[in-house]
């Protein structure tokens, strides 16, 4: 201290001890003790519950430059301090500005931690928000769910939600939920569901490729699949057009192409081939109540020898050649509505249920008709109706008669 060596070896650093040569005992207990500035510890000691190891301690210590390569402070005010790089245990701080950047030790970008920049982007891992949250923009790459979602556009690739309420629904404007960018009538593939407040308008539309679904308020309304389209006025199936009075082929030009039928039973046809039977003439043909009783017993059946025949005249004229009962292309058939029976052990008649006849067609060439200079040999269609006994009646029977027969003619091809 003093400039001076001692050559007494005291195994210090160089091997050399130093002395002031004089009494430095003053001063060590003029800076040591209660109330002084230093505290000399000359082996370790537990303090409030501290430990504290051996050496000298300040309690108050103002060092206008100093630097430390390691030191441990157990509490620190700094009024302002710049640090190049700090890691700590825990940080409180009531108000933390930020150049750059705070993130987790394990912030990997894209995967792992988290990290908040200056410019107040983030990347977080996962979020629990229990306020409310407000943004002019996002994206959403998984699902978003809500009980309700209110919003003027959104645009998700899956949307779970109870309640989406559309602006414009009761205000004015439009409101809708819709595919991107798809909108009535445009052509385009999508669907939209809209309603427009102030006008009450309601419509929607769902298009894909030559198919298209479509309704509104106003009537405009329909379906178009290939070959199939059916509107509010109209439906065409294929080539069949059906109209409100009417259906008729596509195309169709009165008088020319095609063929229409009308709701009030007038068609129009360019050739018809029938290949079905068609009704030409019909009645009932009710008899003055003669009685039959041309029965015979045979193996304890009462059957007829000679059926109850009646010819009745349709009414109906034929300008086709004559034909014979194997080639006629009529045919008839004929149903006995009122029969009723005679026994011999009853007091009066009683009725039998209704009775299928054998009907023939026949052609009467004796009817001619008058045109307006030559007489035209015509064929007037007759029938020959057989009433026959039923078979397997009560032997007691002996008598039938025929009230009532309903009949039909029809043409065959």
């Amino acid at each position: 201290m003093d400039g001076v060596e001692s050559l007494v070896p005291a195994g210090g650093s160089n091997g050399l001890e130093a002395s002031t040569g004089v009494d430095v005992t003053k001063l060590v207990l003029a800076l040591t003790g209660a109330g002084k500035p230093f505290t000399i510890l000359a082996e370790p000691e537990v303090r409030d519950g501290v430990s504290y190891p051996a050496g000298t301690y300040t309690t108050l210590a103002m060092i206008m430059d100093a630097q430390i390569s390691t030191a441990k402070i157990k509490d620190l005010a700094v009024d302002n301090a710049k640090i190049a790089s700090m890691s700590v245990a825990k940080l409180t701080a009531g108000s933390l500005a930020l150049g750059q950047y705070v993130q987790s030790s394990v912030y990997t970008p894209g995967s792992a931690g988290w990290r908040i920049n200056a410019d107040g982007s983030a990347e977080l891992s996962g979020v629990v928000v229990r306020g409310a949250v407000y943004a002019s923009s996002g994206t959403f790459t998984g699902t978003l769910s809500g009980s309700t979602i209110n919003g003027g556009s959104i645009n998700a690739a899956t949307m779970n939600s109870g309640c989406i309420n559309l602006q414009g629904d009761g205000a004015t404007g439009p409101g809708y939920v819709r595919s991107l960018g798809k909108w009535w009538g445009d052509g385009s593939n999508g669907w939209i569901f809209c309603r427009t407040g102030d006008t009450g308008d309601t419509f929607a539309e769902i298009k894909g490729g030559a198919n298209r679904i479509w309704m509104s308020n106003w009537n405009d309304c329909g379906i178009s699949f290939p070959g199939i389209l059916i509107t509010a006025s109209s439906a065409a199936i294929g080539g069949t057009v059906i109209g409100p009075d009417h259906i008729r082929s596509d195309p169709f030009t009165a008088g020319s192409v095609g063929w229409k039928i009308y709701a009030n039973g007038n068609a129009e046809f360019n050739g018809v081939v029938i290949s079905r039977t068609n009704l030409v003439a019909s009645g009932t043909w009710n008899n003055a109540g003669a009685w039959y009783s041309n029965f015979a017993l045979d193996t304890g059946a009462w059957t007829t020898t000679t059926p109850a025949s009646v010819e009745i005249d349709t009414g109906f004229d034929d300008f086709a050649q004559v034909f014979d009962e194997k080639s006629a292309p009529f045919a008839a058939n004929a149903v006995v509505t009122g029969t009723y029976y005679w026994a011999s052990s009853s007091t009066g008649s009683a009725k039998l249920y209704d009775v299928q006849a054998v009907c023939k067609v026949k052609r009467q060439l004796a009817h001619y008709s008058s045109g307006a200079s030559t007489v035209v040999p015509m064929g007037r269609i007759l029938l020959s109706i057989e009433v026959p006994m039923p078979s397997n009646i009560n032997s007691l029977i002996y008598q039938i008669r025929v009230d009532q027969i309903k009949w039909s003619l029809l043409r065959v091809t």
